[in-house]
């Protein structure tokens, strides 16, 4: 939290206020600095590119939750013994009494016992983040036209789904 506060905040304003300044990108602005400078803007895209990959992926998962939420009885509301699962895995699930955290390395991760046990591949969730890139590109292919649109679609949806609820 320190460096958040005493680092990340003033660099996060510092290149807002450089790109507006040079009016480009995070790596020509600081190129146009200093020509040695140019690391900081790689290093801010590389950021950005993994933040956005991990992103894409909870969002993934959020769409495989949300798909698998329509069955009569929830997936994860219950240990459900198959078999193939390993002795390990059901005796963890009756121990911890944790259906939720067994459905998600056994069903959603499809996680394996080792790296030397190759699991099979996961289709589901490979669609998932399939559909989650599609979402992704479909809110900023037209850039920032297609984002506000999206914008009030993301910022509305979450009371109409809410009011119904009270």
């Amino acid at each position: 939290m320190i460096c958040l506060v005493f680092e990340g905040v003033p660099l996060m304003y510092l290149e807002m206020a450089v790109g507006q300044f040079f009016r480009s990108g995070s790596v020509n602005c600081w190129s146009k600095i200093h020509p040695m400078l140019r690391g900081i803007g790689v290093g801010c895209v590389c950021v950005s590119m993994l933040l956005c990959l991990y992103y894409v992926i909870i969002i993934a998962r959020c769409f495989l939750y949300f798909f698998n939420s329509f069955t009569a009885t929830l997936p994860f509301t219950e240990c459900a013994m198959e078999e193939g699962i390993e002795l390990l895995n059901q005796t963890c699930c009756e121990r911890s009494n944790d259906a939720a955290n067994f459905y998600y390395w056994n069903n959603v991760l499809e996680a394996s016992s080792g790296f030397n046990d190759v699991a099979n591949f996961n289709w589901h969730l490979l669609g998932c983040l399939a559909f989650a890139w599609i979402i992704v590109y479909a809110c900023v292919f037209k850039g920032v036209e297609s984002s506000g649109k999206a914008v009030y679609f993301t910022a509305t949806f979450p009371y109409s789904a809410l009011i119904p609820l009270l």
